[in-house]
């Protein structure tokens, strides 16, 4: 059981960790493709596929057939829908 916590504990550290970075980083426009996004907003593929399409998530590119998102679209939305680590209730809502 110990260890079970301890994976869990070091999973949620490296997702603040991971929103912290790009929180705090210099303005640059790096693309994230989809499943970076997911892990960074601590919500599925699936989710991040429905607010693409409802238009809460913007800047997208297709790069040889595979969809990227521009990081600072990524920030905007964060702080549009004040989504803190771990806090996520979109997770359900498209």
């Amino acid at each position: 059981m110990g260890l079970f916590i301890k994976r869990a504990v070091d999973a949620a550290f490296d997702l603040k960790l991971k929103q912290l970075k790009i929180l705090m980083a210099p303005q640059r426009n790096s693309l994230l493709s989809i499943k970076e996004v997911a892990e960074l907003f601590g919500v599925s593929v699936v989710t991040i596929h429905a607010w693409k399409k409802s238009g809460k998530l913007k800047g997208f590119k297709r790069i040889g057939g595979r969809v990227y998102i521009q990081e600072n679209d990524c920030l905007d939305c964060m702080k549009e829908i004040k989504l803190r680590p771990n806090t996520s209730t979109e997770n359900s809502k498209a």
